[in-house]
């Protein structure tokens, strides 16, 4: 296994980890799974759906590159994620419009803190990439290029969440 390999499988390790333990953080019942109403379970499988075929859309055109041998700057494991970031950002944009995103249990604010601290994480190890000019070698991007692509996403999440959060003010300030 090569250090990518290892640097890769120790993240998502990490992540999922993480993610148990922030999950315990933010629900206000100290358990895992969310509670949501018929609304947001709704939105949330409408969300889901169409994060699906946006992943499906995005894994056909990196299919295609790499068939016809298009150059691609990037490793393909870097591809594979490339490939599934729109999906990402279609479910965050979804969720969070439609009040999918957190649920009945759990502390928005917490959630919004996470997001930031996340998105300002991977931005700060994107920028250590940049600066000791590993981001892109030998004409590749390298594992960098992930975390600056998951910050970019943290804070659309975090801008999304502010938008949204205007506009609901706006409309209970209107009636």
């Amino acid at each position: 296994m090569n250090i990518a390999g290892l640097a890769i499988l120790i993240g998502v390790i990490f992540g999922l980890f993480l993610s148990a333990v922030l999950f315990l953080a933010v629900h206000t019942d100290g358990k895992l799974k969310g509670k949501y109403d018929e609304k947001q379970t709704l939105a949330r499988g409408r969300s889901y759906t169409y994060a699906f075929y946006t992943t499906i859309a995005a894994n056909l055109i990196m299919m295609i590159l790499y068939a016809m041998n298009v150059p691609v700057p990037f490793e393909p494991y870097i591809a594979f994620f490339i490939a599934l970031l729109p999906s990402g950002f279609v479910w965050g944009f979804f969720a969070v419009w439609n009040d999918a995103d957190v649920s009945l249990n759990s502390k928005r604010k917490t959630m919004l803190r996470t997001y930031i601290i996340i998105g300002v994480a991977n931005i700060l190890l994107a920028i250590f990439f940049i600066a000791t000019k590993t981001m892109y070698v030998d004409g590749k991007f390298s594992i960098g290029l992930i975390s600056l692509l998951c910050g970019f996403m943290m804070f659309f999440m975090v801008a999304v969440t502010g938008i949204r959060e205007r506009i609901r003010a706006k409309e209970e300030e209107e009636d």
